[in-house]
């Protein structure tokens, strides 16, 4: 579990808690299901959205240090919509953008639903 948390997001106490908790009787199991499961989601839903593209705006928050997504993996983002999505990179953070940056990411997120909005 230190490997998965150590991009820097998480402190030693929050690394214990998750410790805590993934050692539970078959919590291991349970949150690894996610991930044995994607690659059946990834067949089902190619083929259930085949040619079709996400038309709404679209923000994405990338961490460039994420040792499991990349950063050259956003540009696949682009070819699944319409019109480019925002994309905030993330120069010093890891895949926990969220825990590393909540206020950050807050402001921005908040922004973006707002941009739209009419004034009144």
């Amino acid at each position: 579990i230190s490997l998965l948390l150590s991009d820097g997001a998480f402190n030693a106490e929050d690394e214990a808690v998750y410790r805590g908790a993934i050692c539970l009787p078959r919590a291991a199991w349970a949150g690894l299901a996610y991930y044995r499961s994607i690659a059946h989601t990834i067949k089902d839903d190619a083929n259930r959205l085949r040619g079709k593209r996400i038309t709404s705006p679209a923000l994405i928050l990338w961490g460039e240090r994420d040792r499991t997504l990349r950063r050259d993996l956003a540009r696949w983002i682009d070819l699944q919509c319409t019109n480019p999505p925002r994309k905030v990179f993330f120069p010093d953070v890891g895949h926990w953008v969220i825990e590393a940056r909540p206020d950050e990411v807050a402001r921005i997120v908040i922004g973006f639903l707002d941009e739209d909005r009419l004034p009144g």
